[in-house]
């Protein structure tokens, strides 16, 4: 058939069937051969190059490597020993053997445990700076969308009251050349979103004390996603359970049970806007270590009636004691 013809000078490589259907085919057109030789590479090699790529994998289960020499010599020996032992006697030399063999396999079992550790807590970590990364650019673009927009609109139409332009350009130009602060990002995003956030006075202040937080772009871009992703989908009467996915492992929407029963760690989280209190336990959060320089946390509150978010702390961990 036609999958298996190549046409005007390409190649294909069709492999075995190894189960039920038909065989894998992988092509090489005239135009790939074409730039193969360009670049000055051998086109026979880079065709083999393919082909081993296949059939090294079915070697590489069949290859006995040196653990598994290893272990059959360990076998061997335990057997002997344990024939020695049967014929003489004494079981000694055999049970101390044994002991040995049990030591040395619990410390490979403990050795891999903790490199599994070690990849399971890489690949999180991986996996989180990679959903930031998603969360920040996306932020980013649903930020410059909802601005186009109001720049195309009426200055009287404009869902937000405009500072000195010369202000926002300065800030801009200063969170350019190095990580916002966390009050930095609280300042461009009630800029740019009066409409749909209310940063209060605790906030502000709580903003000061991480003057020295490191990943201000990080935070900045949860920001965002709040004013943007989150505030869309609950507009849009979505579910606080659906709309917080944008936020990914950087949401919580509850604090501990140690924090929960604490009188004063619940007033702690108690913050006033129009004369009425909010506890707010859901929050943004980046980074564990109890430190103001790599942790910070965001509480805020959604209120559906005027379709704001009301920011109540931007800074350190907040205490319960």
């Amino acid at each position: 058939g036609e999958e298996f013809i190549p046409y005007r000078g390409g190649v294909k490589i069709i492999y075995p069937v190894r189960s039920a259907g038909r065989s894998h085919v992988t092509t090489f057109r005239p135009d790939n051969l074409v730039d193969i030789s360009s670049e000055r590479r051998a086109v026979a090699r880079e065709i083999f190059s393919v082909v081993l790529h296949r059939t090294n994998v079915p070697l590489s289960w069949r290859h006995v490597g040196l653990s598994a020499v290893r272990e059959d010599k360990l076998r061997r020996e335990l057997a002997s020993r344990r024939a020695a032992a049967v014929k003489s006697g004494d079981t000694a030399a055999y049970i101390e053997s044994l002991e040995k063999w049990v030591a040395e396999e619990e410390s490979k079992v403990l050795a891999v445990a903790e490199q599994r550790q070690k990849l399971s807590d890489e690949l999180e970590t991986a996996q989180f700076n990679n959903e930031l990364q998603v969360q920040e650019l996306q932020s980013t673009i649903s930020a410059l969308k909802h601005h186009l927009k109001s720049k195309t609109s009426d200055d009287d139409d404009s869902p937000y009251a405009r500072p000195s332009s010369l202000a926002v350009a300065s800030l801009v130009s200063e969170c350019i050349r190095r990580e916002p602060t966390p009050e930095q990002c609280l300042l461009l995003l009630e800029h740019f979103f009066a409409d749909r956030v209310r940063v209060l006075p605790s906030a502000w202040s709580s903003s000061r004390n991480s003057e020295e937080f490191k990943y201000g772009a990080k935070l900045f871009g949860l920001l965002l996603s709040l004013a943007t992703d989150y505030w869309s989908a609950l507009t849009d009467g979505k579910p606080d359970q659906e709309a917080r996915k944008v936020f990914g492992n950087a949401y919580a929407a509850k604090e501990s049970e140690s924090v929960v029963n604490n009188k004063t760690g619940k007033t702690r989280r108690t913050f006033i806007y129009k004369s009425e209190e909010y506890v707010m336990v859901k929050h943004l959060k980046l980074g564990v270590k109890d430190s103001a320089t790599e942790c910070i946390r965001v509480h805020f509150e959604w209120l559906a009636a005027e379709k704001i978010v009301i920011i109540g702390h931007c800074g350190p961990h907040i205490d319960f004691n």
